[in-house]
């Protein structure tokens, strides 16, 4: 297929041009399954770059988005979870169409962006209502324990407090604080403050 640019436009242009017009939007979107890597890289950084501006603009082409999590290049994926995320400012019940996608994302064995990003999403998505986080909860609390190596457990810890100050279940509270009680005496002092953190957040029994 023919689109209105090539991965030699400069990427300003084109979030401009698919900004005020949706027959650009829809070119981006299908390129997010084209044959071309290159191709599907570029449209998915132009997508997120309209999205940021007008997440609206993007949200009718949810299902091309969420597809795009199963392209095998990293950098697509995250692009793809990056816009995903702020799908949910906008209906985080259109998060439910591709929970599971987002879910193996969290295990990404390639990039820990992405790994990092499918956290992000999914503690966001969990802290719209205690029904969520508590969906949510069991990927998030494995992610955690397996993760006190990975380059982003920082970020899914602050990812995790984002989920807890939301709308969370008690027992998700009262479960991510007994998660963090041996890290309260943590010699990383970062993590250390932000343990402590949630474990005042536990619920009052």
């Amino acid at each position: 297929m023919k689109y209105s640019f090539t991965t030699e436009t400069p990427m300003e242009k084109t979030i401009d041009a698919a900004l005020r017009r949706v027959k650009i939007r829809r070119e981006l979107a299908e390129a997010l399954s084209c044959e071309s890597r290159a191709m599907r890289q570029y449209a998915s950084c132009a997508l997120l770059g309209v999205a940021e501006q007008n997440y609206e603009d993007v949200v009718e082409f949810a299902p091309e988005v969420f597809d795009a999590l199963n392209r095998p290049e990293p950098m697509t994926r995250y692009q793809a979870l990056r816009i995903i995320n702020l799908f949910i400012n906008h209906d985080a019940r259109l998060i439910d169409k591709a929970f599971e996608d987002i879910e193996t994302c969290l295990y990404d064995e390639e990039s820990p962006n992405v790994r990092g990003s499918a956290f992000k999403v999914l503690a966001h998505y969990g802290s719209t209502t205690p029904k969520r986080s508590e969906k949510v909860w069991p990927s998030l609390s494995d992610a955690i324990r397996c993760g006190h190596r990975d380059v982003v457990f920082m970020d899914m810890v602050g990812d995790l407090i984002t989920l807890l100050e939301g709308k969370c279940s008690p027992r998700v509270r009262m479960e991510a604080s007994e998660l963090f009680e041996f890290d309260v005496n943590s010699n990383d002092l970062a993590l250390k403050k932000k343990a402590q953190y949630i474990v005042s957040l536990k619920p009052e029994e």
